[in-house]
């Protein structure tokens, strides 16, 4: 029996998400200038042609992934924490998350915070969320809430740009580790060693 127009729309959805997923795991795995077209292919079972069917050059599906996989991850987690609590409050709630999804079995999670840490200095990530201002770097947000907490009083003296810089670091460090660890044998650390590198 011939296939309906819905089931080969069906069809070319599922090739072009698989398409979408192997992009994103060779993104955050080999970083975009490492990911090339052969090894798109070869992750989603396809030829080139099929890849460069559904995004003409590299750079369409790097965007591609980021708005459509990266962005809404990024946007929930931001969503979920309470900018009008304390500093103090707001970075615990941002570690647990990110350690909570490193510990996880959901490996899209893991390769979403690998890009977006490698993606802030680029600015290409714009999470949309009530009450939070949209155009910032990841960079920014961890620098101002250090800076606020500082004012606060419950954090140290120290150099927020520093810090901040060490703080994504560490976070970028531990996204890779578990990439290339599995979730089974990563050993992630407690919030408190984080968060201890920044309280009073």
């Amino acid at each position: 029996m011939p296939r309906t127009s819905e089931q080969f729309q069906q069809m070319r959805n599922e090739r072009e998400e698989t398409i979408l997923h192997a992009g994103m795991y060779l993104f955050a795995t080999r970083g975009y200038e490492s990911t090339t077209a052969d090894a798109i292919s070869k992750i989603a079972n396809c030829s080139h042609g099929l890849v460069f069917h559904y995004y003409p050059s590299k750079e369409v599906l790097y965007k591609s992934v980021i708005e459509r996989m990266v962005r809404p991850i990024i946007r929930n987690m931001v969503g979920a924490i309470n900018f009008d609590q304390k500093a103090k409050f707001c970075f615990i709630d941002a570690i647990e998350m990110f350690l909570t999804g490193l510990k996880s079995d959901n490996d899209e999670f893991v390769w979403s915070i690998s890009l977006l840490l490698d993606i802030h200095l680029q600015g290409i990530i714009e999470p949309k969320v009530k009450n939070v201002e949209t155009k910032k770097k990841v960079y920014d947000w961890v620098f101002e809430l250090l800076e606020r907490g500082k004012q606060e009083g419950d954090f140290n003296d120290f150099n927020s740009r520093e810090i901040a810089i060490s703080i994504l670091a560490l976070f970028k460090g531990l996204a890779y580790n578990r990439i290339k660890i599995g979730h089974k044998r990563f050993l992630c650390p407690h919030t408190d060693v984080i968060l201890n590198m920044v309280l009073k």
